[in-house]
């Protein structure tokens, strides 16, 4: 893995569909869940690794709107537990003691989730598990600092074999009234800080780690992702594309940005989101036209008007015609 930053956060797609499979359960519509939260449109068959932590964020603000706290909460913590912890456990067992691994914490949660940027810090002495900054400017928020306590007690609970639960945590936001339901009266929370930091004691640290094997989820195969932004952008974007001609602008809320910024940081890489685009639209059109699809059904499915929009398009790409490119594909 690149030691550079990821430009982008993203997290498994896998925990996503989980997520939505979940809310399924509590009574609420996967296609709505879908659509109102600016999700691929093909998720549940999608076979893309990774999807923006931004996605996952809204989605789990929305279905909160409509459950309520607790139940999201529950849901959380049932994902966690389930899914998510047993697959990460695999992780810790080239460690000795948890304070060991958490030392390599950013390149444990990596695996599942790159550029969350969890790390470990120690501050007078004191050891806090840190996830930084969340820069994306709205409400998903609310949820971003719950989202990644729930996960970090889930986890040394499993670590542990125990209730545990911590007893400081700092966090960025100033309503600290979610995070009270998951910590409990007995944890003092500080607000407005850089960070969100959660405290893990000594007794801990150095908790031995031992994984019973029926606690081990199956293991994850490791998905090298990319630390070049413009790379990252059409990775992400190609799998929204699919139902869809995205403007620019749908392309950066979807990635959390303003048009502006987006457009900056491409032609930072001497690109464009113009270029971007027709990648995508190549990639997607090839792809579907080696399925054996008809070209109106394509046409359909990469958000153009007609076949006629769509063969001009791809020529002007590729230099050739749809027509020629099947043609060549049965040769």
């Amino acid at each position: 893995m690149s030691s550079e930053s990821y430009e982008i956060p993203v997290i498994r797609s896998t925990y996503l569909k989980e997520f939505i499979t979940l809310f399924t359960k509590a009574g609420l519509n996967p296609d709505n869940l879908i659509f109102n939260n600016g999700l691929p449109l093909d998720l549940m068959q999608s076979d893309g690794d990774f999807v923006p932590n931004l996605s996952l964020n809204r989605l789990i603000n929305a279905a909160a709107d409509e459950l309520g706290v607790e139940k999201t909460l529950d849901i959380l913590f049932t994902h966690f537990k389930t899914l998510a912890v047993p697959h990460v456990l695999h992780q810790f067992e080239a460690y000795s003691t948890i304070g060991e691994a958490l030392q390599h914490a950013k390149a444990i949660f990596s695996l599942d989730s790159p550029g969350s940027s969890v790390l470990a810090k120690s501050i007078n002495g004191q050891f806090w598990l840190c996830r930084s900054n969340y820069q994306q400017p709205e409400k998903s928020i609310t949820w971003h600092e719950p989202f990644f306590i729930s996960y970090v007690i889930a986890l040394i609970q499993h670590l542990t074999h125990s209730d545990w639960l911590p007893t400081q945590v700092k966090l960025q936001v100033t309503d600290d009234s979610i995070v009270n339901q998951i910590v409990g009266a007995s944890c003092q929370l500080y607000i407005g800080h850089e960070d969100t930091e959660i405290l893990l004691p000594q007794h801990i640290l150095d908790k031995k780690i031992e994984i019973p094997p029926n606690t081990l989820g199956s293991q994850q195969p490791h998905v090298e992702w990319y630390t070049s932004f413009s790379d990252s952008v059409f990775e992400l974007l190609e799998q929204y594309s699919r139902e869809q001609n995205l403007s620019v602008q749908e392309a950066a809320d979807i990635l959390g940005y303003s048009q502006r910024t987006l457009q900056r940081k491409l032609q930072a890489e001497n690109l464009s989101f113009g270029k971007i685009k027709d990648s995508v639209m190549y990639t997607n059109a090839c792809r579907l036209m080696g399925k054996g699809h008809s070209l109106t059904y394509i046409s359909t499915q990469l958000g153009y008007q007609n076949v006629s929009h769509f063969s001009r398009s791809f020529k002007r790409i590729s230099g050739t015609t749809p027509k020629e490119y099947l043609k060549a594909l049965r040769e």
